[in-house]
């Protein structure tokens, strides 16, 4: 299925979101912090990253600004609760592409997941079909 990056700082959470989404036939990458998650965007294809809002030196919506940087069609999902508004706002406003409530459940985790996953797809889809397009104009004019 998707290639999923999972941003948490916390082992335990971090191991009960890669559990939740291997159960969903994912695979994941794991990441303790954002330096560790940017690494890995750059090192293999990510489908879909999942990030904890409170990272070490590194904000949520400073992470989902770098992989926009690096992958303009990277979906990204905050994880956050009632109490993280103004960080949830700022990550919204970064280019995130919804929330994971917390406390959360596998059936969000993996909703949320997969509709983010979709919207890759699309996105992927998209590009191909510009390409199409400039090929056979490219053909007609030939």
């Amino acid at each position: 299925m998707a290639r999923i990056l999972v941003v948490e700082p916390d082992p335990q959470a971090r191991r009960f979101l890669s559990s939740v989404l291997e159960f969903g036939g994912h695979v994941v990458v794991e990441a303790s912090s954002g330096d560790e998650a940017i690494l890995a965007i750059g090192q293999a294809r990510i489908d879909v990253a999942v990030s904890e809002l409170r990272l070490p030196r590194l904000t949520g919506a400073g992470l989902v600004r770098a992989a926009g940087r690096m992958d303009e069609n990277l979906p990204c999902l905050i994880l956050g609760g009632s109490g993280d508004l103004d960080a949830i706002d700022d990550a919204l406003e970064a280019g995130a592409v919804g929330i994971i409530p917390k406390p959360t459940t596998p059936r969000q985790i993996l909703c949320c997941v997969a509709r983010a996953y979709e919207r890759r797809l699309f996105a992927a889809d998209a590009v191909r079909g510009m390409l199409l397009v400039g090929l056979v104009e490219a053909w007609r004019s030939a």
